[in-house]
């Protein structure tokens, strides 16, 4: 939804480089097990390994800066001191690297945003710190700011000088926080971030909760930079961050039973207990319940309410002990995940050593007892915030509701009659427009008349899942057996709840699925929107009237001529595909609306490409020569005279002795017929010409001769030194490296193409390149 929706976003996650995948995960996990087991067995040694892993990171970012610091002043120093000015070119290099480390390091971090408040301001709230830090032994509080947009209490660290320095401590709570939790429960819940400072029993394991904060920083500062030290610390990061985040990993999460061990020390682990289940209850409630309510109210009233917040303290007020106890299911139902080093709330509980009990309604939250005066242009201010933030959202729910109600009016007086397709798309409007318990009597009708059908399976998992019932996943995978067009949407949902629960060896199972289909859908979308001289063309097929509209809109643009095609895709059969190449009138360069009229002028049905004519082109020369392709202008002849000589010689020795392949006895009256050009080859040495006749004497099945042919060509004599032929070199390296592999000689073909693989050449060469797959190699 909006960005001022209040969201619970975990504030301490594990450090993951932008490469880190998810098959990475299982061994992130057996990494993470490991350490714990050591921890247990040999507590000295652990805490050894995360000692030299986490100064390992900063001893990396300063041997880089004093070696390229010393070597430039090293350089710059031999320069002056010995007149060897030319070497002030290589100091520069060395100097220019610790110039760019400085500066990133350097940069500065901004600080939490939001409303400030003071000790003059909020006297209750600050003495209520104070209280806090008394008993913890905690470093102080710098600033406190509230955020009306978060359900959210956390301390954010903020060095001084960069990413160093001495760090202020910034406590950010939510406004709607304050407003769901009793005094007491903040109490515990300022003990808990207060512990996070406490030098209390915990020293080590704060300053490595300390450097995991700043290590997120000091990264972003050093990767988003674009240049060289970019990549330098980004191939670090992707082995370093891994280890130092599951070495580190166990620590973290200890240090979050600490802290709220701190909490409980503050007002008790009962008062503790409670306020962690309450806190997530009421965010849980918010988010399935009082939002979606919410959101339907828009096909009524064209306006967002100008009250959103104030209703959201009035619907946690108003809350029923049923939806309590829906919300505490699925709050319990979660589990301890590797994306948070917070526990679940239910390991939360047993390390406190007590037992879940459903929360009691709010009679005064802690924002009305401790804000004072301010609390009413807090409230304001988030009503204000709210009501902007949801505005667009709004509008699009309206439209979405008032869509909803006309399908769900076709249904009114029917549902009886409808069959189990039909009671399930009226069961996807309800739970849409009322909620997802008013859809799931429909769904469960459906499947009583019809126990496998695949959609209504599939649908009641997903309710399941979403109220954490774990039967939900049976249904789910029951839905995906009988349905192939269930497996993709089937496994995201079971990936991302198995994951959830840590469960990654069964969740990766389903990822692997989610990867494969994603796979599949990227090398489709590849395939549609690249035009390569090797696709299957065929005829476009349209009728009479369809190609007079599309000669009417051409008429009006300044082009030349125009050829249609079809297009057969191997990864997507079933979707028609057309292909325009366009050749406009005296050089002109076309405009995106030109190209656009076009495209809305061919057949609405399918994917559209259309692409500007190029002479030089195989794609253009191989559609232009293509039967029934020309549908507005003057046919023209894209070849270059090399080819037309190659193909009419071609045509006239199949039509004079037929098949090669048939006939192998006629090979050589075929090869005779091109003797004349063979000669024009040898004597005038055109490497155009000679290129012509090893390209025909592939197609006539003389390797032998053709790779004799090429040797010369690439030879010093084949006249390829000439800036006169463009891209001919290439052509060239590229046909004898394709007949060498049809050949098996693949080390010979890898010399040969090799030294063209950062060579610049039309799309139609590169797609030539790439299918040779050597310069991925080299």
């Amino acid at each position: 939804m909006s960005e001022a929706i209040p969201a619970r976003a975990p504030m301490r996650q594990p450090i993951f480089p932008k490469r880190f995948f998810m098959h990475d995960l299982l061994k992130f996990e057996k990494l993470v097990f490991a350490c714990e087991r050591l921890a247990e067995r040999n507590p000295r040694a652990y805490r050894i390994r995360v000692f030299l892993l986490a100064t390992l990171g900063f001893a990396f970012i300063a041997s880089i800066l004093l070696l390229s610091a010393g070597a430039g002043l090293l350089l710059f120093y031999d320069a002056f001191a010995h007149n060897h000015l030319p070497v002030i070119k290589f100091a520069l290099f060395p100097t220019v690297i610790a110039w760019l480390l400085c500066r990133s390091l350097l940069v500065r971090i901004e600080p939490p945003q939001g409303f400030e408040i003071t000790r003059e301001s909020a006297p209750r709230f600050f003495s209520r710190i104070d209280e806090a830090r008394a008993k913890l032994m905690a470093s102080p509080i710098h600033r406190v700011v509230v955020d009306v947009g978060s359900f959210n209490v956390g301390v954010m660290q903020v060095p001084s000088f960069g990413v160093f320095g001495r760090p202020r401590n910034h406590l950010v709570i939510g406004l709607p926080f304050l407003e769901a939790v009793t005094p007491e429960e903040l109490d515990f819940v300022l003990g808990h971030e207060l512990g996070h400072l406490s030098g209390k029993q915990t020293r080590f394991r704060n300053w490595i909760y300390r450097i995991r904060q700043a290590w997120p920083r000091i990264l972003e500062a050093l990767s988003g930079g674009g240049n060289f030290m970019s990549g330098v610390f980004t191939r670090f990061l992707n082995w370093y961050a891994p280890y130092f985040n599951a070495y580190s990993f166990v620590l973290a999460r200890a240090n979050e039973y600490d802290a709220d061990r701190a909490g409980a020390a503050v007002v008790g682990a009962a008062v503790g207990a409670h306020a962690l289940l309450a806190s997530d209850v009421f965010h849980d409630h918010l988010q399935n319940e009082f939002w979606p309510a919410l959101f339907r109210e828009a096909g009524a009233d064209s306006e967002p309410p100008s009250d959103s917040f104030t209703r959201s303290l009035l619907a946690l007020r108003r809350i029923s002990p049923a939806e309590i106890e829906a919300s505490m299911r699925r709050v319990l139902a979660r589990r301890t995940s590797l994306a948070d080093t917070h526990p679940c709330v239910a390991d939360r509980l047993q390390a406190l050593g007590e037992t879940p009990r459903p929360p009691a309604l709010l009679q005064r939250s802690a924002g009305e007892l401790l804000l004072g005066e301010l609390r009413e242009s807090l409230v304001a201010e988030a009503n204000s915030k709210w009501s902007s933030a949801i505005r667009e959202q709004w509008s699009l729910a309206r439209e979405r509701h008032q869509k909803l109600a006309e399908r769900v009016s076709e249904y009114s007086g029917s549902v009886d009659a409808l069959d189990e397709s039909g009671l399930l798309d009226y069961a996807a409007l309800i739970e849409e427009a009322e909620g997802r318990e008013q859809a799931r009597p429909l769904v469960e009708a459906a499947l009583s008349r019809q126990p496998d059908h695949a959609p209504s399976l599939f649908m009641r998992g997903r309710l399941r899942l979403a109220d954490g019932d774990h039967d939900g996943v049976l249904d789910i995978e029951r839905a995906m057996e009988l349905s192939p067009d269930a497996r993709e949407p089937g496994a995201r949902i079971l990936a991302s709840y198995f994951l959830d629960r840590r469960d990654i060896e069964r969740g990766l199972r389903y990822v692997e699925t989610v990867q494969e289909a994603d796979q599949r859908r990227s090398a489709a979308e590849a395939e549609r929107s690249n035009v390569l001289p090797t696709d299957d063309f065929i005829d476009h097929g349209l009728g009479a009237a369809e190609l007079e509209r599309l000669r009417a809109t051409l008429a009006d643009l300044p082009v030349a001529s125009v050829w249609l095609v079809g297009r057969r895709l191997k990864l997507s059969p079933g979707l028609a595909n057309y292909v325009a190449v366009v050749a406009y009138a005296r050089s002109l360069r076309p405009t995106q609306d030109q190209l656009n009229a076009i495209l809305n002028a061919m057949p609405e049905d399918g994917f559209k490409i259309v692409t500007i004519a190029d002479p030089k082109g195989a794609v253009t020369r191989k559609i232009a020569a293509m039967e029934g392709a020309l549908v507005y202008g003057k046919a023209r002849d894209f070849r270059s005279w090399s080819d037309i000589v190659r193909d009419e010689a071609a045509n006239w020795s199949r039509r004079a002795f037929g098949s090669v392949r048939q006939h192998p006895a006629k090979a050589a009256g075929a090869l005779a017929a091109v003797l004349l050009l063979a000669g024009y080859a040898q004597f005038r040495h055109d490497p155009r010409a000679r290129f012509a006749y090893a390209t025909l004497l592939i197609d006539l099945g003389a390797a032998g001769a053709a790779e004799a042919q090429l040797n010369i060509l690439l030879g010093d004599d084949g006249g390829l030194d000439d800036n006169r032929f463009p891209d001919m070199e290439s052509r060239a390296r590229l046909t004898f490296a394709e007949l060498l592999v049809s050949r098996s000689r693949d080390r010979e073909a890898w010399a040969i193409a090799v030294p063209a693989c950062r060579w610049r050449m039309p799309d139609a060469l590169k797609a030539r390149r790439e299918a040779l797959g050597f310069c991925s190699r080299h």
